[in-house]
């Protein structure tokens, strides 16, 4: 029987001021919570030590989106002011 890989969703939030999801984090796939945990350390240099990634489930996903898009939103209007 073939090995066939799984992955998860988790939800990476963080205290970085100046990045673009601060209040809401962003979604990663990845097949467990270390790995998770590594990319989530990879994907920015500017993360302060307040990192936190949680397995989600597959409901959440779809209001943590919104929520995110909706963060993106008003961070380029509050910019676009400026």
């Amino acid at each position: 029987m073939p090995h066939i890989d799984t992955a998860a969703l988790f939800h990476v939030n963080h205290g970085c001021c100046g990045h673009i999801f601060t209040e809401h984090g962003m979604i990663i796939e990845a097949p467990d919570l270390l790995s998770a945990k590594r990319m989530a350390v990879g994907l920015g240099r500017d993360w302060t030590t307040d990192l936190y990634v949680e397995r989600i489930s597959a409901d959440d996903v779809n209001e943590l989106l919104l929520a995110i898009e909706e963060a993106k939103t008003e961070a380029k209007a509050h910019s676009s002011k400026r």
